[in-house]
């Protein structure tokens, strides 16, 4: 496990708990390989993104919303689990009355956009959003009309939609109240923002200061494979 694109290592930010290893059997094709996991006392948020087609294969469309719905779905459950310590199928992730993902255990957010999903899970409020730029988007125009800079627009846009994640209700973009890593509206409580972005913006928005970790993918895929079942 590594620390986030952010710059957090190891516990010095508190994230980290007592670590309790454990080994988990994958099988990969027609070989079983052991690999060390962390068991007990999960961090207070995780998250990752993946392509949508490490996860579904080739038999659906990336593109397609059908693909992507499934794919997050499946995603959240995966990392839900790691945070849980235990097994969790996709139909165990449910959905409250406004479609948003919900479980008894842990707070949960998922994004799709063109052939990426992300999730994050934590035992506080968050949302997460990700985001593929599109060529054919003016960008110059909303920014303008927005009153975003227009070089970190995307950027801004993720934040936003974590934000009315994390908040549960809809708020107007001029609303909103910006810090340096942080946004606020009136009436609502200020928000931690953690800007995870490489090559697709990505934006966690979060009630508390902890930097989310992030779970290797290479990891969550051999173990997507054999206990979520994705690929059949």
């Amino acid at each position: 496990m590594q620390a986030d694109a952010l710059g957090g290592a190891g516990d010095q930010h508190g994230i980290g708990r007592h670590l309790a290893f454990s080994t988990v059997k994958v099988k990969l094709g027609s070989h079983t390989t052991c690999l060390a996991a962390l068991d007990h006392l999960m961090p207070s948020l995780l998250w990752c993104r993946c392509p949508v087609v490490e996860l579904l294969g080739d038999s659906h469309p990336p593109a397609a919303k059908s693909a992507q719905r499934l794919a997050a779905q499946h995603l959240g459950s995966l990392l839900l689990g790691r945070f849980l310590g235990r097994p969790v199928a996709p139909d165990e992730l449910k959905r409250d009355e406004t479609g948003a993902p919900w479980h008894p255990e842990a707070k949960v957010s998922l994004s799709h956009s063109g052939a990426w999903v992300a999730a994050a899970v934590s035992d506080q409020l968050l949302g997460i959003d990700i985001e593929v730029p599109k060529s054919r988007r003016p960008l110059g125009a909303m920014a303008d009309w927005l009153g975003w800079p227009q070089q970190h627009f995307y950027r801004r846009w993720c934040a936003y939609e974590a934000a009315i994640k994390t908040w549960g209700r809809a708020v107007a973009p001029e609303q909103l109240l910006w810090g340096e890593k942080t946004v606020t509206a009136p009436g609502l409580a200020p928000l931690f923002l953690y800007n995870c972005s490489q090559s697709v913006p990505l934006v966690i928005a979060s009630v508390t200061k902890l930097r989310p970790r992030w779970q290797s993918p290479i990891l969550m895929k051999a173990e997507c494979l054999i206990d979520c079942g994705v690929r059949g």
